[in-house]
């Protein structure tokens, strides 16, 4: 089924809901007229659904992949969500990419999920960026923005939010403004957050878990206060994170194309980082 071209709106459970699959919607614009609608723009609990070029504003929800595999949501912009922009809720081999979620609560929680990619997207001016959720696993955010989410006092205000979740992957962010730039639970585990640029945040991250901040190389972080002595980019001292340590902070800002490269001919498969790409 393919729907495009339309305005859908003001359905009872989602203004569109669907359990089959292989829906594809391009070019529409997904509301229910009301941030306090109670419900979702759309909802989707099907495989192999492509979302495109649409305007989903005015619900409760955005899109809820609930049970939902092999979907893809992609140049897609959200606004005036009371809740949650996306969801995906128990699901895998989802792939956000170009979307942008704005004004929401929250841009995207991603919970009980695994194999599923966010990429190329903003989040921005919301309470909450992303939240990886209970049972997330061995999911990839890379070259997306997490900038100005703030909070209401000492609640919310996360760039980034990971809770009960490993083995995610985190890299080459740019991660600014927000009030804190990521919180990691103590229930949080074997997440991998490298590459990254940390700039202007109130606070830029705590880690209380045992997640991975560096490869052979790890994070910019605009406060980081050590020095790189041997000019090799890699700050002298590790960068401390309330329980936690990017061993190897880099000097530089990390800019494309890059202003620092990395250069070791002794690195080979005994390597930390082998066979990671750094760039």
């Amino acid at each position: 089924v393919t729907i495009k071209n339309v305005t859908i709106k003001k359905g009872v459970f989602a203004a569109l809901y669907t359990h089959h699959d292989y829906l594809t919607v391009r070019h529409c614009i997904i509301t229910q007229d009301t941030r306090k609608s109670c419900s979702a723009a759309l909802h989707i609990s099907g495989d192999y659904a492509f979302i495109s070029d649409c305007t989903i504003t005015a619900a409760s929800w955005g899109i809820n992949f609930t049970q939902a595999h092999y979907c893809n949501l992609v140049d897609t912009a959200f606004t005036n969500i009371e809740n949650k922009a996306i969801v995906v809720d128990h699901s895998s081999h989802i792939s956000v990419n170009h979307v942008i979620a704005s004004d929401v609560f929250c841009g995207l929680r991603v919970v009980e999920t695994t194999a599923s990619r966010i990429t190329n997207s903003t989040f921005a001016g919301n309470k909450i960026g992303l939240i990886l959720d209970i049972g997330a696993a061995k999911n990839h955010i890379q070259n997306c923005r997490f900038e100005t989410n703030a909070g209401v006092g000492t609640d919310f205000g996360y760039g980034i939010y990971i809770n009960a979740s490993w083995e995610n992957n985190i890299t080459s962010c740019y991660i600014g403004g927000n009030d804190r730039g990521i919180y990691a639970e103590a229930t949080s585990h074997d997440n991998y957050i490298h590459h990254n640029n940390y700039i202007g945040n109130g606070i830029n991250a705590i880690d209380r878990g045992l997640n991975h901040w560096n490869t052979s190389i790890g994070n910019y972080w605009d406060d980081y206060t050590g020095s790189d002595e041997d000019g090799n980019g890699i700050g002298d001292i590790p960068y401390l994170l309330g329980g936690n340590s990017d061993h190897r902070p880099l000097a530089h800002i990390i800019s494309d194309p890059p202003s620092y490269v990395w250069v070791d001919d002794d690195f080979n498969a005994s390597s930390p980082g082998w066979q990671i790409d750094h760039f």
